[in-house]
């Protein structure tokens, strides 16, 4: 584990068909190798998403309950969503004071049941989230969907 500001910092990455998390867990479920992450930042830290692409398998990637969080991407990192799965691709619940920087969110819309939300990135009970520099596409519903939270800041693209 490497240390930003005192804070812990890791590192997520693809190695062919798995995606890495610098402490040395990986999986070919990205889902468990970010909600690893996420859980290892939870009162604080920073995960950098290297270039690659990152498929949520079968649910959200999910960030629940962390505090002061920076989550940038790398050009060329993207995170997208498996085929029929008819959920957003990144959720975050119950989470305050986080970044998210760079993402570039492909929701597969055209593989999705209509009859679902399927959000690039699903926000609820959260506080002070910013979205900055970041692309959020192909989502069968909205690019964010938020509930039940202080709305969040948008910056850039």
């Amino acid at each position: 584990m490497a240390s930003v500001h005192g804070l812990p910092s890791y590192t997520i990455s693809k190695s062919g068909s798995l995606t890495v998390l610098s402490d040395g867990y990986s999986n070919a479920n990205a889902n468990l190798v970010f909600t690893r992450a996420f859980g290892l930042v939870a009162s604080g830290g920073t995960i950098l998403v290297e270039a690659g692409t990152y498929t949520a398998n079968a649910s959200s990637i999910s960030m629940d309950n962390c505090q002061n969080v920076n989550v940038t991407f790398q050009t060329g990192a993207t995170l997208t969503i498996t085929d029929a799965t008819s959920q957003s691709v990144f959720s975050m619940g119950n989470d305050s004071n986080i970044i998210i920087k760079g993402a570039t969110i492909d929701g597969n819309a055209q593989n999705q049941d209509s009859a679902y939300v399927t959000d690039g990135i699903f926000i609820y009970n959260c506080n002070n989230v910013q979205i900055k520099d970041s692309t959020i596409t192909n989502c069968y519903r909205d690019g964010i969907g938020i509930m039940d939270d202080t709305p969040p800041i948008v910056t850039g693209k």
